[in-house]
């Protein structure tokens, strides 16, 4: 996979890039309220599609941080803590999703 995509560059030239990258596709459909089980921080290109993620604060924080939403198009690159933050993803209607996603730090 590594020869179709390189790390995105505005990561810093000393984050070690994780050897193990995922691809995610779906249809009208995303994922459930969860956390990853991840040791790194992580970064998702979306490539094609359009996807509704929806952050939900970690228990420690619900007092102070609050839920928010947005969307993320193609050729959007979205960096986000996946171990802290409670997340869903919502695929629009009649698209078809494709994102591929590796761990950095």
């Amino acid at each position: 996979m590594r020869l179709h995509y390189s790390k995105p560059h505005f990561l810093p030239l000393n984050a070690e890039h994780s050897h193990v990258d995922f691809i995610f596709m779906g249809y009208q459909q995303g994922a459930f309220m969860h956390l990853d089980y991840i040791t790194r921080l992580m970064w998702q290109a979306q490539l094609r599609g359009h996807k509704t993620w929806r952050l939900n604060p970690p228990p420690e924080c619900e007092m102070v941080c609050k839920s928010f939403s947005f969307e993320v198009f193609p050729g959007d690159i979205l960096l986000l803590d996946t171990r802290q933050w409670y997340h869903d993803t919502r695929i629009r209607d009649g698209e078809f999703s494709i994102t591929v996603s590796s761990e950095y730090g």
